[in-house]
């Protein structure tokens, strides 16, 4: 009998230090659609209590299955109902606020994209460009980086009474600000005491500025951007958007492509999201008229992948250092190499003027990107589906043996190679569709009582040119070879499919 009701207590020990360690314990990044909170949270059995940073507020709620029901509680005592639902992973939640607004958060230790942000508040220059930083990486879909925003400001006493929401409503009316401006980074910052610097950043193309100033805490010295008030960023906004003829700010604005730095966010936003929607604004950036309109569907992939791993190698891009004005004609060369530059230049397309990676950049960024191959990229770039296979092919040559990179004639060893092998690939599987065709033939109606080599000549020589074509075209088509070879191979393999389908369709008739 003791030795039932001791196990009857250990089990009741772990069932109750299992609910203390439940899935909703632990640190949150919490994030909406204008905000983003710092959320710890504690679980005993059903009940769920918290507190979130910044705004000093408190959670209090149930567990219902896998959702929690809660009522949140800031520091100025606004209280707001919250339901969400755990992830399947239990490393995310989802759900939604008492007024309907959605929102999202994943574990502190499983925030990637939070965890490798950078803040460098060690003089003026590196506050700004960790601002701008955050700023980019939230307005490219990261949310996450909204809770670091607060790190980066100096508030006044009377911006220390405002709502965290609303700090952060003129945290981003002031990145809209800056972001409207050109910013230098070797520019001379100016001090206004011991403690304080400010600086004066322009719109490139108008008369408009907009002055930044800074403060340096006495214990930490360390600096912070003083936030500006409400009406003082308005009138700024107001100023440099007038002088571009808009009225607000377009999240959407850079996929018109009318500056190069519209042209060079662009390719960075959309091509992680390449095959969800992405394809055709990174394929917009370049000029591809100076290539083959047969193989371009092709090239642009391939392309697209140099460019941003050339980019991936130079220093982080900041865009707010490339220009912006719609007016410029003068191409923006944004980097300089001996075999050859990046170039980006206005266009006319489609009755409109597109800012566009030149033909003279497409034509040498593979040299380029061959060159600059062995330099650690500060931001690995992924390959796309459709490059997957080349770069698999790549490194398994590499693997075999360096000398198969060697190039001949623009093409490497193992290509020229590979182009080899399915020649006779497609030579093998052609004839073996005769052999396996052959009695099938035999037994249709009014086939059979043809003799061998009128079947071979008629219906089984036009298939094997078909499939002959058919195999060396797909093929090719995952070698990444020069535009002068392959815009030859396709010519040819499509010329060989349309002979074996005539000669096929006219014997049938």
């Amino acid at each position: 009998m003791l030795k039932k009701a001791l196990i009857s207590l250990y089990l009741l020990v772990i069932v109750a230090l299992s609910a203390n360690e439940g899935p909703w314990s632990g640190e949150w990044h919490v994030f909406w659609k204008s905000g983003a909170y710092i959320l710890t949270l504690e679980q005993d059995g059903m009940d769920v209590t918290g507190s979130f940073e910044p705004s000093n507020g408190t959670l209090k709620g149930k567990i219902d299955g896998n959702s929690l029901t809660a009522l949140l509680t800031n520091e100025s005592k606004v209280s707001n109902h919250v339901s969400v639902t755990m992830g399947s992973s239990q490393k995310t939640f989802f759900g939604e606020f008492g007024n309907g607004m959605w929102l999202a958060a994943i574990r502190a230790e499983d925030d990637k994209a939070f965890n490798e942000i950078k803040i460098d508040r060690s003089s003026p220059i590196t506050t700004l460009y960790s601002f701008l930083d955050l700023g980019n990486r939230v307005r490219a879909g990261n949310h996450e980086a909204l809770t670091k925003v607060r790190e980066l400001f100096h508030y006044t006493q009377e911006r220390k009474k405002l709502r965290h929401v609303n700090r952060l409503m003129l945290a981003r009316m002031f990145f809209g600000i800056l972001n409207e401006c050109t910013v230098n980074p070797i520019v001379s910052y100016k001090s206004m005491t011991a403690k304080r610097a400010s600086v004066t950043l322009h719109q490139t193309g108008s008369d408009v500025s907009v002055p930044v100033e800074f403060i340096q805490e006495d214990d930490t010295q360390q600096w912070r951007i003083i936030l500006p008030g409400h009406k003082m960023l308005k009138n700024h906004l107001k100023a440099l958007l007038s002088t571009r003829g808009k009225y607000e700010i377009d999240p959407k604005d850079n996929l018109k492509l009318l500056h190069p730095r519209a042209t060079i966010r662009t390719l960075f936003e959309q091509y992680p999201r390449w095959s969800s929607g992405g394809r055709g604004a990174v394929t917009s950036t370049m000029n591809l008229s100076e290539i083959d309109p047969s193989i371009r569907e092709w090239q642009a992939p391939l392309l697209a992948y140099y460019l941003k791993s050339v980019f991936d190698r130079l220093v982080y891009v900041m865009y707010q250092e490339i220009p912006n004005d719609p007016k410029s004609k003068k191409p923006y060369i944004y980097f300089h190499h001996p075999i050859g530059n990046i170039i980006i230049a206005p266009y006319e397309v489609d009755g409109a003027i597109r800012w566009q990676f030149t033909p003279e950049t497409l034509d040498s960024i593979d040299e380029l990107y061959y060159e600059m191959e062995h330099i650690k990229p500060h931001f690995p770039t992924k390959a796309l589906e459709e490059n997957r296979l080349y770069f698999g092919l790549k490194g398994f040559a590499k693997d075999i043996s360096p000398l198969l990179l060697k190039r001949l004639y623009y093409t490497e060893l193992w290509q020229l190679l590979m182009l080899v092998s399915i020649l006779v690939l497609a030579v093998m599987v052609s004839y073996f569709l005769k052999s396996l065709l052959m009695p099938l033939f035999r037994h249709i109606r009014f086939i059979k009582s043809s003799s061998k080599e009128t079947i071979t000549l008629r219906y089984l020589r036009p298939l094997q040119i078909t499939l002959f074509g058919t195999i060396i075209l797909y093929g090719a088509d995952q070698l990444g070879l020069e535009d002068y070879l392959f815009s030859m191979i396709k010519s040819t393999t499509h010329l060989l499919i349309v002979i074996g389908l005539t000669w096929l369709i006219y014997n049938l008739i």
